[in-house]
């Protein structure tokens, strides 16, 4: 067992949205990130070919634009959505928002494909994000 607290100093990753804190990634079956993501700011249009995730608004509100006849949904402070893999989707938030996002694990760090990036990154994982 291990308890410990989020601190603000233990970025994961900066990324150009916001940042990311990996809660725990130790456990086999899945993993749990908390994401802050700045007002107006938009993650990468993507999906992922194998992870499975839930997105749960903690904070804020947020437009998740997936695939499908509803493809956008408002998410806002104790809501959430499931995404299985291959579903594409973006996360743009509306104002500052904090979501946990728990998921299957990353796998080998070439799950994700990106289909449009506000900042031109490539597919998986981006290693200048994250720290040493």
């Amino acid at each position: 067992m291990i308890i410990r607290t989020v601190k603000t100093d233990t970025i994961n990753a900066i990324k150009p949205w916001g940042e990311e804190h990996i809660l725990s990634s130790r456990i086999k079956d899945f993993m749990v990130k908390v994401l802050t993501l700045k007002k107006w700011e938009c993650g990468s249009l993507h999906l992922h070919k194998f992870k499975k995730e839930l997105i749960y608004v903690v904070s804020g509100k947020l437009a998740l634009i997936s695939t499908g006849k509803n493809n956008k949904h408002i998410l806002t402070e104790g809501m959430f959505i499931e995404l299985k893999n291959n579903e594409l989707h973006q996360l743009c938030a509306q104002e500052d928002t904090v979501l946990f996002e728990c998921s299957t694990p990353d796998f080998n760090n070439r799950d994700v494909l990106r289909i449009a990036d506000y900042n031109s990154r490539g597919h998986g994982r981006i290693e200048e994000e994250h720290k040493k």
